[in-house]
């Protein structure tokens, strides 16, 4: 399916209604995947406007993620860098 953009920024809803994703396009036909629908905005300051979908955060990402907060602070208690702690965590 072909969709026509006209401004150059969109953004994308998968079928259950979430914005999935923001677009700069050139202007012209696309291509648009089954299943999927383009929006288009009228300016790329309405497009910074929109928010994309984030689904919730699983028990376990939680857990991950504050385990990696407090990697990072201990990193940085010690003296390290942000640059070396990039390479360890």
């Amino acid at each position: 399916m072909d969709f026509e953009v006209k401004t150059g920024y969109g953004y994308f809803k998968d079928k259950d209604g979430n914005i999935i994703t923001k677009a700069e396009l050139p202007k012209g036909k696309h291509l648009l995947k089954e299943g999927y629908t383009y929006y288009e905005v009228s300016s790329k300051e309405e497009l910074d406007q929109i928010e994309v979908y984030q689904p919730p955060e699983t028990e376990e990402e939680k857990q991950i993620r504050l385990l990696r907060q407090s990697a990072i602070a201990k990193l940085k208690s010690l003296g390290l860098t942000d640059e070396e702690i990039k390479t360890i965590v």
